[in-house]
């Protein structure tokens, strides 16, 4: 039997344009090694190459997201209220928004320290957010080791950034194109999650982390 890309678990294949009567060793991604002449006993997986990981398909994925959206969406929503609760009111009653901006910037701060806690602790000591745990997912690194610290904090610096900029700054144009960017990055990870061989989206090839089943 012959495989150019073998749609098959980890394991010694004969890959196309090899030597006849030789296999090379597939991780269930690509071909690694060099190709070995067959024969009995079975040939051992070449030395530092471990199965490939089971990787999260796309549908699961977005479905984690969504789930936390919820969850920072909701405790959002509290922090808004709290601080900016009574504008809004009166913004219904007279038609008129005057809210002051440091109760908007700091509205703005803290919603985003709380998506940087709750990514960077979730994933640093659990292995993954509420919405991944609910579906069985966790994140790892390349290697299939627990993420630190500092790589749940990598992992979802850029989006925090961007939406700490965002409450920032006061300009129309400023404002448009950051909020152009966020939508970008995440379309682009979107993509990435039905393109990228191993479903990594910007996040995770900045963090280089992967996301998995359990």
């Amino acid at each position: 039997m012959s495989y150019s890309t073998p749609s098959q678990p980890a394991g010694w294949y004969h890959a196309q344009g090899d030597p006849p009567d030789t296999k090379r060793y597939w991780d269930g991604q690509a071909w690694q090694g060099e190709p070995q002449v067959m024969g009995a006993p079975p040939i051992p997986p070449p030395p530092g190459y471990a199965p490939a990981p089971n990787l999260a398909d796309a549908g699961a994925r977005i479905g984690a997201r969504v789930i936390d959206w919820i969850v920072i969406g909701i405790i959002n929503v509290v922090i808004t209220l709290v601080l900016i609760g009574d504008a809004i009111s009166a913004a219904f009653s007279t038609g008129v928004v005057d809210t002051p901006y440091w109760r908007t910037l700091l509205a703005g701060i803290l919603g985003t320290l709380v998506l940087a806690l709750y990514e960077t602790l979730m994933v640093a000591y659990r292995g993954a957010t509420l919405g991944k745990m609910a579906l069985s997912l966790k994140i790892v690194n390349e290697d299939s080791s627990a993420v630190s610290l500092e790589t749940a904090a990598l992992r979802i610096a850029p989006y925090a950034a961007l939406n700490l900029l965002g409450a920032i700054v006061t300009s129309s144009v400023l404002s448009g194109l950051i909020q152009t960017a966020t939508f970008l990055f995440g379309l682009a990870g979107l993509i990435m999650l039905f393109t990228n061989a191993r479903k990594q989206t910007p996040w995770d090839i900045i963090a280089k982390t992967l996301v998995v089943r359990r």
